[in-house]
């Protein structure tokens, strides 16, 4: 489920960036957009860009799919738990800590 749910994400967030780098060179063709803002990294075209860094030498900035976030799972808190009272104190340090 989660895996079809990234990927229909990835496909959502490459026609977005098609369609802004389109509409910002209407005069150029897909090649030269690709060329323009997108890296090949292994076996795939990933959108970057490059910035400048000291003494000339340049960085690329890749923007991470979502399949490669880090996932965190959510681990529901007591419900009789208060963050304000002294008695949970320890609970919610260590919460803190996952």
């Amino acid at each position: 489920q989660s895996a079809r749910a990234f990927s229909h994400a990835s496909t959502v967030i490459f026609e977005a960036l098609m369609r802004w780098a389109r509409r910002r060179h209407p005069d150029k063709g897909p090649g030269w957009i690709k060329k323009k803002y997108f890296t090949l990294t292994g076996r795939k075209w990933v959108f970057s860009c490059k910035s400048k860094q000291q003494k000339g030498k340049y960085k690329i900035h890749e923007l991470l799919k979502p399949s490669e976030a880090k996932l965190y799972r959510y681990i529901k808190i007591k419900g009789k738990a208060n963050p304000f009272n002294p008695e949970y104190r320890e609970y919610f340090q260590m919460r803190r800590l996952l």
